[in-house]
């Protein structure tokens, strides 16, 4: 969800589920060309159908799929968003609505009365450098968040998300609230999780997410880069080096958000649980398997130097303003240092994510030849 936009107008009724926000300009992909994705007929037997479900940022990545699946599993969906959906087919489910925008926001949550309450709103983007008001949508938003749920009666659980940028990659954080941010977006995401932490009057039981590196449909920057820069020949394996991550494939997200939506609430309450796939990946393997899928000649290798190197002029790109640098300094960490989160307790309560990580690349490619971002096999 993008930080700034549209407030709803004077004398606008209050949205419902079934009633579209205005048109807005930007790109919105159409829905025909795409195949449908299996998460419904996998786990939707997880939802039972007519419950109404509330989706911040449902017009983001992870929401755009969570939107999807609730939707096919028979679920009453609506989307707070204030950008467009990106599959056309979601527009009559979406509410135009500003979360920083408190009254209009706790009116359009007490009109839909959720059962399900997933919170993903949020500016996601790590361009902000000098003022951490340019985050308002996760921290204020989040405090309207907690407003709008008070005024709830039926909600079973609310499901708030966070990121594992609450603290640096490399770290290994103590406890729950150990945090060790290294971007002003990771700092809004501490203050999102202590305001969470701190909610003095919660009217229904919660708990908190933190997605690693979530990829696959809908995606954008920085991984939909990464499965570009490989189609195109542009991705080098750096010479000597193989990271393990905990990355994830989205499908296994929605599964992780529908299964602890039917966890025990005493297992969930207050509690916080990372989102990724059963186990880290090896960067190495995980492009060689992209690679493979795109039936492209195998990746080539150079330098960890050279890539320095390119990282170094990318990093002044992006201060002139140069948008989807290919390379920077922080990404090349992010591939080149281990990053692993314990996925113990979610394995525990929800069992194993669904989606293996070459089925997930089977998917995700399968989506962009849809799209056209790739070329189609053969």
């Amino acid at each position: 969800m993008s930080a700034s936009g549209v407030q709803l107008g004077a004398g606008s009724p209050v949205p419902r589920a079934t009633a579209p926000g205005p048109a807005r300009a930007g790109p919105v992909a159409a829905r025909g060309r795409f195949s449908t994705l299996p998460y419904a007929d996998r786990f939707g037997s997880l939802v039972r159908p007519g419950m109404r479900v509330l989706i911040t940022g449902g017009s983001g990545f992870i929401g755009t799929n969570l939107v999807d699946f609730y939707h096919r599993a028979g679920a009453r969906v609506v989307n707070v968003d204030i950008k467009p959906p990106r599959d056309e087919t979601h527009r009559a489910l979406w509410t135009n609505l500003d979360i920083r925008d408190r009254d209009a926001y706790v009116a359009a949550a007490a009109a839909f009365d959720p059962e399900l309450f997933l919170h993903l709103a949020a500016r996601t983007d790590l361009d902000e450098a000098d003022d951490l008001e340019g985050y308002a949508a996760n921290t204020r938003g989040t405090s309207n968040t907690l407003v709008a749920l008070e005024a709830l009666r039926n909600v079973r659980l609310a499901i708030l998300t966070s990121t594992q940028l609450v603290c640096e990659p490399g770290y290994t954080p103590q406890r729950e609230d150990d945090y060790r941010p290294h971007t002003l977006y990771g700092q809004s995401k501490v203050i999102m999780e202590r305001l969470v932490r701190g909610w003095k009057k919660p009217s229904c039981p919660w708990t908190m997410v933190r997605p690693t590196s979530i990829w696959g449909p809908w995606f954008a920057i920085p991984y939909k880069t990464f499965f570009l820069q490989i189609a195109r020949r542009m991705y080098f394996h750096q010479r000597g080096v193989n990271a393990r991550r905990s990355f994830g494939f989205v499908g296994n997200a929605v599964y992780q958000y529908a299964a602890m939506a039917n966890a025990p609430t005493e297992q969930m309450h207050g509690q916080t649980f990372y989102m990724a796939n059963n186990d880290p990946v090896l960067v190495r393997d995980w492009a060689d398997l992209i690679q493979r899928e795109m039936g492209i000649r195998p990746l080539r290798e150079i330098p960890l130097s050279w890539l320095r190197l390119a990282a170094r002029v990318g990093d002044l790109c992006a201060r002139v303003g140069w948008k989807s640098v290919p390379i920077t300094s922080f990404r090349l960490k992010n591939l080149t240092g281990d990053n692993i989160c314990d996925m113990t307790p979610v394995r525990r309560l929800v069992g194993d994510m669904p989606f293996g990580d070459e089925e997930g690349v089977q998917i995700t490619v399968r989506w962009m030849r849809e799209e056209g971002s790739v070329p189609g096999a053969g």
